[in-house]
């Protein structure tokens, strides 16, 4: 949809991969980009060649974020542990994470309308009835808790914990960094993770002519200062207009291997 796509594809990424190869390294880097699948789902605007590749510019900036998140996961966990994404986005980085066999589970928790769109893209990869929709006091609308990706609508965020098996980690990408305070709050109050990645914008504003959630400003200062509170800091960068955080419980136990 013109309204919704620009939301959620494109926007910057080329650099990400420069960014992978840096915090990563070279091999590991080759490695994402040798596995990794593209579809023409939606047909992508953003498809192009890179590296001998073919992929979407918004891949790259995921195929970041999945390099940072695996080379974190193993110092919090013995096994791939479930993993909740708060706001997904179309279902990318979901895939790619559950292809790539850093969690046990999927979870994303997001508005329903939002849901459709993954639920369309991830069927294009996995089997139906291994992509739940939980849509809160009716249950399960398809597939069920032993399905690999987990789709919580967020008016039934209160029942994901009670659903969540042993430590899991939380991530998520640009979503909680463009919700007011008071939003960021509930999430971090309803959520205990053993291992937490954010990445997102340090002052949620418009920049180049786009366009936010009714033109809301604001700076996310307080959640960097509140998430270095509860969590052990593993490693915090800030990169000009995005920043990246991440951290593991302070109980987590140090030097765990998946």
């Amino acid at each position: 949809h013109p309204d919704l796509g620009p939301q959620i594809t494109g926007g910057s990424g080329r650099h990400f991969l420069d960014l992978l190869e840096r915090e990563c390294g070279g091999p590991k880097t080759r490695r994402l980009l040798n596995g990794h699948l593209e579809t023409d789902c939606g047909q992508p605007r953003d498809l192009v060649m890179e590296r001998g590749k073919y992929l979407t510019v918004t891949s790259m900036r995921h195929l970041y974020h999945l390099g940072r998140i695996s080379d974190h996961l193993p110092l919090c966990f013995a096994a791939a542990p479930d993993l909740v994404e708060i706001g997904g986005g179309f279902g990318n980085l979901a895939r790619m994470t559950y292809q790539a066999g850093q969690c046990r589970r999927y979870f994303i928790v997001d508005h329903p309308v939002l849901l459709a769109i993954q639920y369309f893209f991830l069927t294009e990869f996995f089997p139906p009835e291994q992509v739940a929709v939980f849509v809160g006091p009716q249950g399960y609308l398809q597939g069920d808790d032993r399905s690999a990706i987990q789709l919580f609508s967020s008016f039934a965020a209160d029942e994901l914990p009670g659903r969540l098996n042993g430590p899991y980690a939380v991530v998520s990408t640009m979503a909680l960094t463009e919700i007011p305070r008071e939003g960021q709050d509930q999430y971090l109050a309803l959520l205990d993770p053993r291992f937490i990645y954010i990445f997102g914008q340090l002052e949620n504003r418009t920049v180049g002519g786009g366009r936010s959630a009714e033109k809301v400003e604001f700076s996310n200062r307080e959640l960097v200062f509140t998430l270095g509170e509860r969590f052990h800091t593993l490693d915090y960068q800030f990169h000009g207009y995005h920043f990246e955080y991440l951290g593991r419980g302070f109980d987590a136990p140090y030097g765990e291997r998946i």
